[in-house]
């Protein structure tokens, strides 16, 4: 019964595949939304040390400043509440080490 089904899958056309996901959108959305409830869930299990070192080594292999700025102008604006806390996590690096590639900038009165 299962080989019947995949078989059918491996059958569908992109015509119908999105035909599927339109008629069928609320199962669709619903999919989603405990997808990213499970997503959330891990963020939540995984200690903040490990995603601080996880981020800085991210960061750490961005070698062009223009890349480093854009990143950091895209995280100002979390998309959503779901990201937030690793989004501010991911922000707060970027932004501290543009400033360490920027250097100690002096203050003329």
């Amino acid at each position: 019964m299962k080989n019947l089904a995949v078989q059918r899958q491996r059958q569908s056309t992109p015509t119908q595949m999105a035909c599927w996901t339109l008629y069928r959108r609320r199962d669709l959305a619903e999919l989603i939304e405990y997808l990213t409830e499970l997503v959330s869930a891990l963020v939540e299990l995984v200690p903040t040390k490990p995603q601080q070192q996880l981020c800085n080594a991210e960061i750490a292999e961005i070698n062009n400043n223009k890349s480093l700025v854009a990143l950091n102008t895209i995280l100002r604006e979390p998309v959503g509440e779901d990201n937030a806390p690793l989004d501010s996590l991911l922000f707060e690096t970027v932004t501290s080490k543009i400033e360490e590639r920027r250097g100690p900038v002096a203050i003329v009165e």
